[in-house]
């Protein structure tokens, strides 16, 4: 059966110094499920508490896909010359 999935990216904090020359990162979060393509966040630039107040939704085809996959949310800092890099990353188990 299909169903929806509702999903609110807030803010981060205390992140990492990921860019020496500014001593900031230029945040944004990834969300990922069951191999769809994944939804992004705005790039938050140059903050260490970067704050998005996103909300997204994920359409899903078949609710059984919600006790077997876990969300997945990364959190990445955007370089525009080089590959961006994983901040960190939590696995949300719907299961439960």
């Amino acid at each position: 059966m299909p169903c929806l999935l509702k999903i609110k990216v807030i803010r981060a904090r205390s992140l990492p110094v990921m860019d020496r020359q500014s001593s900031k990162a230029d945040a944004y979060v990834e969300i990922r499920f069951a191999n769809q393509y994944p939804l992004r966040t705005t790039i938050a630039r140059k903050t260490l508490d970067p704050v998005w107040n996103e909300s997204f939704r994920l359409e899903i085809n078949d609710d059984a896909f919600l006790q077997n996959e876990p969300l997945e949310f990364r959190l990445l800092d955007y370089d525009s010359i080089t590959a961006n890099d994983l901040i960190g990353s939590v696995y949300i188990d719907l299961n439960s």
